[in-house]
């Protein structure tokens, strides 16, 4: 199942507001001090199961388990990010926070970049991600007179201390229209 185009919106809007009120002015959005600022436990360590990251909800507060073996051993790598990135959008968008609140379990996340095959909430969570992390308002700007559209990627990657794949699908989305 694909994720519908007023989905996205809502999401991509839901992150923008996360991305004003916690994360003001130009620099680069980091997820692990929106988590602290949150209450959410982040916990960076090398497990032996194969996820990147999960959110889950236990004795009363929310904690994000970031797997460092899965990130180069490095919790604020490109991908470290977006990890966070998406078990923050678990956290903040509604229907996943109140499931993990009502007793639901824990799943962990793998990058999937997009991935079709995932569900429904992996997807949101994703997209969740790219939005917080290189949020419209500021990509379009910042796209603005770079020049060529691989120099242009090249240089919002370097802003936005993204993946390079991260950069380029959002640049296709919200520039090469």
């Amino acid at each position: 199942m694909k994720l519908q185009e007023s989905r996205k919106a809502e999401i991509a809007e839901l992150a923008e507001a996360v991305v004003e009120l916690n994360s003001p002015g130009g620099k680069p959005v980091d997820p692990a001090a929106i988590l602290k600022a949150k209450g959410v436990g982040l916990h960076s360590e090398f497990y032996p199961e194969k996820f990147d990251a999960l959110l889950a909800y236990r004795r009363g507060r929310f904690h994000v388990h970031l797997n460092l073996s899965r990130v180069d051993g490095n919790p604020v790598s490109p991908r470290a990010r977006f990890s966070l990135a998406h078990e923050l959008g678990h956290f903040f968008i509604d229907e996943h926070r109140a499931a993990l609140l009502a007793g639901g379990k824990a799943h962990p996340s793998s990058c999937g970049m997009f991935d079709a095959s995932d569900s429904i909430e992996e997807q949101e969570a994703d997209h969740f991600a790219a939005s917080l992390l290189m949020p419209s308002s500021r990509f379009v700007t910042a796209a603005e007179g770079q020049g060529s559209p691989l120099n242009t990627i090249f240089a919002l990657h370097k802003r936005f201390d993204v993946s390079l794949t991260a950069t380029a699908l959002q640049y296709v989305q919200y520039i090469s229209d």
